[in-house]
């Protein structure tokens, strides 16, 4: 599995493959691995790898340090140590470097002590290879990784392993060309899928793997395919104790190349520990166990929302989202998710919303609270739907419906459109024209909803005793003119005309002020 995935934090030692990846590794971790490698070849040849590793979190960073063998008896091995660094950058951007040394070493036997010669013949002397340049040489060379998390569980990375092209020959004649990798990871607290595709010196190889996590019980399996006769099957199980030790082992089996032998038998065990910094008083680590309590409720919180953003659960993608802001109002992958599934509802609400605007203008006003209620099912956290529904629940609690052309059922309508519409200037003036003309309860029960909701609107008016709205507008635009404020005048006309649109005395008025003004 660890060959598929190039991130995740689940797998301490995967800076090997990608040096970002240790900052996001959230604990510090041990981590020991022993391969033995094709057993039963008919040479007897004995291969072995073995890697110990550290990984160490950091401040929004995180740090690492391995060692990798890999050894044929005594004749052959490869030693390999790491150094790593890497940072998190705007919690979802990942980069880091290795510094890699290369050690060869060749070991000895009665051939390379006794060189044979071109004629087949003993030379009594050592090969000249190493006579000339020994049995082993060292090399350095740099790594780089990046990666960048995604909403939905899913992060992407790309890796060049051996930047500098080090030479690893002993006689100076061949340079190892740099491994480029590309790869994508999905993972939950349940599950981590890879796949990744590798370059090296012309040659290709593609990993694809998974594992599925049961409580204690980890199941993985794997297929890896390239360029020549490349071609692995792997399975593999683990055991995880106490959410710190685990113990795994993998089967790694060649289905074409490498014949005739026992596949490969991979086994590591892993610790990790918590902590790393001194606690200075019984106060300062009961404050550490909260953040980190609380930081671990917020991860766990952020997998439920990609994993419901990744199924289309828009409404659980949203109500976790919101939860995660609660604790970090900020959060980049939390304000992503939320943005998305919020974008996603809108497209499934907006069709009610708009149905209850139609209904709303033709008068039917408990159809339109139904439309909004049905809307604001699909997305109870959209406040514009809130606010919406809370209103229009006030009107038809006294007036169900306004249908008709006449004179009342138009101002009914245009004083509770404007009402919704948060016009306040058209709402107070529909609704106290409308308590003029119909001095019924319903009437003034609409007046008295919209002057609650804009009490300041409605004391500006400043009524006039003995007139109603439209008389004392009408009055008051006539007035402007006379007093050349035909700014003023053509308001007062304009609000008249909201509420009678046929108002002779308003067109006339109206007329004459943009006169008056040229």
């Amino acid at each position: 599995m660890s060959n598929a995935a190039m991130f995740s934090k689940k797998i301490p030692s995967l800076f090997y493959i990608n040096p970002a990846a240790s900052s996001y590794f959230e604990e510090p971790a041990v981590g020991m691995e022993y391969e033995n490698m094709y057993p039963g070849l008919s040479d007897g040849s004995g291969l072995r790898r073995n890697i110990f590793t550290y990984t160490h979190k950091l401040e929004g960073a995180g740090c690492a340090a391995g060692f990798e063998k890999f050894s044929l008896d005594d004749l052959y091995s490869e030693s390999t140590y790491i150094v790593n660094y890497s940072k998190n950058f705007r919690e979802r951007w990942f980069a880091g470097g290795n510094l890699r040394v290369l050690q060869k070493h060749y070991g000895s036997d009665r051939y390379a002590l006794n060189a044979i010669n071109s004629d087949g013949s003993a030379s009594g002397a050592p090969d000249p290879l190493f006579a000339l340049n020994g049995t082993g040489m060292t090399a350095f060379t740099f790594d780089a990784g990046f990666t960048g998390i995604f909403s939905g569980g899913w992060s992407f990375s790309t890796a060049a392993s051996f930047l500098t092209s080090p030479d690893t020959s002993l006689g100076g004649t061949y340079k190892r060309k740099p491994d480029l990798s590309a790869g994508a990871v999905y993972e939950t607290e349940s599950i981590t899928v890879g796949e990744t595709l590798r370059f090296s010196g012309g040659d290709y190889w593609f990993d694809t793997g998974f594992e599925k996590r049961l409580k204690t019980l980890k199941l993985r399996g794997g297929l890896t395919a390239g360029s020549g006769e490349l071609r692995l099957f792997s399975v593999g199980a683990g055991y995880l104790h106490l959410q710190k030790v685990s113990f795994d082992y993998a089967f790694i089996y060649p289905l074409a190349g490498i014949k005739d032998s026992l596949g490969r038998h991979r086994m590591s065990v892993s610790f990790v520990f918590g902590g790393g910094k001194v606690k200075f008083s019984e106060e300062a680590s009961h404050a550490q166990t909260a953040v980190m309590a609380e930081k671990t409720d917020l991860e766990k919180i952020l997998e439920q929302a990609r994993l419901a953003f990744a199924e289309e659960r828009w409404k659980d993608a949203v109500d976790l989202s919101r939860k995660a802001l609660l604790i970090e109002p900020d959060n980049a992958d939390a304000l992503e998710i939320y943005n998305g599934a919020s974008d996603k509802l809108r497209v499934l609400f907006e069709p009610h919303a708009a149905a209850a605007v139609r209904l709303l203008n033709e008068g039917r006003f408990a159809e339109a609270e139904s439309k909004y209620n049905e809307a604001l099912a699909l997305n109870p956290w959209e406040e514009s739907l809130r606010e919406l529904s809370a209103k229009i629940k006030k009107i038809t609690a006294v007036m169900p419906q306004a249908p008709g052309e006449s004179r009342i059922p138009h101002l009914m309508r245009a004083a509770v459109r404007a009402y919704m519409n948060n016009d306040q200037s058209l709402s107070v003036n529909a609704a106290v024209y409308l308590a003029q003309l119909d001095k019924s309860i319903v009437t003034e029960s609409v007046r008295d909803i919209i002057k609650d909701e804009f009490p300041e609107k409605y004391r500006e008016l400043r009524l006039i005793k003995g007139m109603n709205l439209v008389e004392q507008k009408l009055y008051s635009s006539l007035k402007n003119i006379y007093n050349a404020r035909y700014d003023l005048a053509i308001i007062e006309c304009n609000e008249v005309l909201d509420l009678e649109p046929r108002n002779v005395l308003a067109l006339t008025s109206l007329g004459s002020a943009y006169y008056a003004l040229g």
